[in-house]
């Protein structure tokens, strides 16, 4: 089993590279997951402290992890914005090899992306965004970069030969 965290400032591509991952293993027919970290992070508990939000996400992320084991998946795809200290607690909780694939773009798409969607909370994104393109320092060091100016196919099917998992094998 093994695992890779796409990361990067919102609106980078993550997800989008994320779900085009997952359909060309599933093309192949190697078993995968595909986990989007915000989903497991959306929630509010006034009051709450950041390090104790962190622990709810790192739980949440162990037993969706644990279910799909049990159920055979054997590559994992994660997504989301993950800082060092996160990412090494979520490695430890998971013991599961990770590798990182930084995403980046520039501010300018990045804006072209946010400034479009229709949430109101996108406007509170791109102020990150904006933060987080400047603070790449503070995500794990990368085993790879993907520079999101290419087409979402493309950079998949790059990045899976990359990461060996170009010729993925049915899980059996």
């Amino acid at each position: 089993m093994e695992g890779v965290l796409l990361t990067g400032a919102y609106g980078a591509g993550k997800t989008t590279l994320c779900s085009e991952m997952a359909d060309q293993l599933d093309a192949t027919g190697t078993s995968y997951a595909a986990i989007d970290l915000d989903w497991l992070f959306w929630f509010d508990v006034p009051g709450l402290s950041r390090r104790d939000a962190e622990e709810i996400l790192i739980g949440n992320l162990v037993d969706v992890v644990a279910r799909y084991r049990r159920a055979g998946v054997s590559r994992f795809i994660l997504a989301g914005r993950v800082e060092q200290d996160l990412f090494v607690r979520m490695g430890a909780a998971l013991e599961l090899p990770l590798q990182v694939v930084h995403v980046e773009v520039d501010l300018t798409t990045i804006r072209s992306r946010l400034e479009t969607a229709v949430t109101s909370g996108r406007a509170d994104d791109l102020e990150a965004a904006s933060h987080q393109v400047h603070q790449s320092h503070t995500l794990p060091r990368p085993d790879h970069v993907v520079v999101t100016d290419k087409p979402a196919p493309e950079l998949a099917a790059s990045l899976l030969t990359t990461l060996g998992w170009g010729q993925a094998q049915r899980a059996g």
